[in-house]
């Protein structure tokens, strides 16, 4: 153990801490959606702009954000993602413009495009070895806690308050992380990250693809495929996303390292943590809607319905690295990704007189998944990634993780104002919402099938460890 790896919680904790609040507060628009779009007069097809936008930004910003790491040090890093929620609050707070909403929620991306892959980085760069997985199944933990109380605590404040007053007292919280940050988290960037450059070309290609992409799958439910604005979009993405890819592996200093995505030691746990957010945020998402417009229950009982998923998880997240030590990463993946499709089953035969007993057990169940598949994806891809380069490679898993959140935020929540419609194109929830579980039980046998093919790592014990024998990460390669 290095003399700087000694110390590593001492530093860790606030930005722990500060990821949790910023992951808490994105919940204002999770369970505040149905109100948010009853303020603004909009539907459930076009209410998938809210969360997009948020997820849009962190996929896109991740790379730009993992670079600023790798330059200017995590610290520098968190703390302009602290800045940028400041003023999308604000923005959020004041507006009666819905577009001027949508520039709030994009500006409050960077916030969680900069926290999520600073946390990564300094698990990757400063952890033992036989810890990274724990430190990393940690973190998802801490992270599922403030997804889980953020519902509930959400849920409650808004049947006193107005969501506008929650973007308003939210700020507190801001400028207590912010200060936090600047007092208890050193600077300094890794060794040899001051040497790369911005790729200013791939970071427009990149965000001219994929906010095309996103912006075409969010509006063809609202315009149909045919319309000439979809066929622009599909254009624009078809064109900027091939020659992102190709520009990034010819440049000296790509935004996104191409050699990572030809490893399947990073691809395969990368591409399953894209999978996950997408789960996670159909739940964080959908729900509310099911609950709240469906079902015409309250806030506060929607809010304790998603605290309940991701609140269970917490605890089990602790014991992920000892249960490595006796199961391969591959092992617990697979049984993560069972609990998901079992649990995602439980909501294809649910009615409007399905008792609440059985929605506590069908949150439950996929709580377990969240637990195994949080953070380990995360630890399995960055194992072996040199210091100079974490930030980019966190960046990349960034990147892919809220793409799929995007995905499913643009896609797939919609088709609940479509599925099982009146013929005024009144949106019956109820009716939707199973045959919309039924997308999402493909999806997760798919992530299931991907999990058969994850790396077989297991954590080493700290005496082999200290011995060197079995402690020390080696570099990437193609066998897993």
């Amino acid at each position: 153990m290095t003399a700087s790896s000694k110390h590593y919680w001492r530093g860790f904790l606030p930005l722990l801490i500060s990821n949790v609040l910023i992951t808490l507060l994105s919940m204002i628009t999770s369970v505040g959606t149905p109100y948010i779009t009853d303020s603004f007069g909009l539907t459930s097809q076009q209410a998938p702009w809210i969360t997009t936008l948020t997820s849009m930004s962190s996929a896109i910003l991740a790379p730009l954000l993992g670079w600023l790491g790798d330059k200017r040090g995590v610290k520098t890093q968190f703390l302009v993602g602290i800045a940028f929620t400041f003023i999308a609050n604000i923005l959020c707070a004041v507006t009666h413009s819905f577009v001027v909403f949508c520039a709030g929620r994009f500006l409050s991306g960077i916030g969680l495009a900069a926290s999520y892959p600073a946390c990564m980085s300094y698990i990757a760069d400063n952890f033992p070895t036989e810890k990274k997985v724990g430190g990393f199944s940690i973190l998802g933990a801490c992270i599922t806690l403030g997804s889980g109380l953020g519902p509930t605590i959400i849920g409650l404040f808004l049947s006193v308050f107005t969501w506008r007053q929650l973007f308003w007292y939210s700020q507190i919280l801001v400028i207590g992380m912010l200060v936090y940050v600047l007092l208890a988290v050193k600077g300094g960037a890794p060794e040899g990250g001051q040497a790369r450059k911005l790729d200013g070309v791939g970071m427009t290609m990149l965000f001219l693809g994929i906010g095309a992409l996103i912006s075409l799958l969010s509006l063809s439910t609202q315009l149909g495929w045919g319309h000439p604005l979809i066929l622009a979009l599909l254009a624009v993405s078809a064109v900027f996303l091939p020659l992102f890819f190709r520009h990034e592996a010819r440049t000296a200093h790509p935004m996104l390292d191409a050699a990572l995505l030809k490893s399947r030691r990073f691809l395969i746990p990368a591409l399953t943590g894209l999978y996950i957010y997408g789960i996670k945020c159909y739940y964080s998402t959908a729900l509310p809607y099911y609950f709240t417009s469906g079902l015409g229950m309250s806030s506060a009982t929607s809010g304790f319905m998603l605290t309940i998923l991701f609140l269970a998880a917490f605890p089990l997240s602790f014991f992920v690295n000892r249960l490595n030590r006796r199961f391969t990463t591959r092992t617990l993946a697979m049984c993560g990704a069972t609990t998901w499709v079992l649990g995602m089953l439980m909501l294809v035969i649910v009615t409007e007189t399905t008792p609440l007993w059985y929605y506590v057990l069908a949150m439950i169940l996929p709580s377990l998944g969240i637990a195994l598949l949080g953070g380990m994806p995360n630890a399995c891809a960055l194992k072996g990634v040199p210091p100079e380069k974490s930030g980019a490679a966190s960046g990349a898993i960034s990147l892919l993780s809220n793409l799929g959140a995007c995905l499913i935020s643009a896609l797939v929540v919609p088709y609940l104002s479509v599925f099982g419609a009146a013929p005024d194109g009144t949106p019956d929830y109820v009716a939707a919402f199973p045959q919309v579980a039924w997308i999402m039980v493909l999806l997760l046998a798919v992530c299931f099938i991907l999990t058969i093919f994850f790396p077989r790592d297991k954590a080493v014990s700290p005496q082999l460890d200290s011995q060197g024998e079995s402690g020390r990460d080696t570099p990437c390669k193609s066998r897993c």
